[in-house]
């Protein structure tokens, strides 16, 4: 089996319509395994929401591009 890619069975009822999956018990670990971790870190925030609690308690004295640019100038 390819990496990142799951075999299974579509099961279906006598009018033809599909009514469950089967995946190889290995895969469906690995699938659990990626959801488990996937709520992990939706629950950490995601990095803006993490940088979000920061807004506003880092003050500048200038705009920081003319401070860039004044800096670059220096170098030449």
């Amino acid at each position: 089996m390819a990496a990142g890619r799951t075999t299974k069975r579509i099961l279906m009822d006598k009018a033809n319509r599909p009514v469950a999956i089967q995946v190889p018990y290995a895969e469906w670990r690995r699938i659990q395994r990626l959801l488990a971790r996937r709520k992990t870190l939706a629950r950490r925030g995601t990095r803006a929401a993490v940088l979000e609690k920061h807004r506003g308690h880092v003050k500048l004295a200038g705009d920081g591009l003319a401070y860039q640019k004044r800096c670059r100038a220096e170098w030449r």
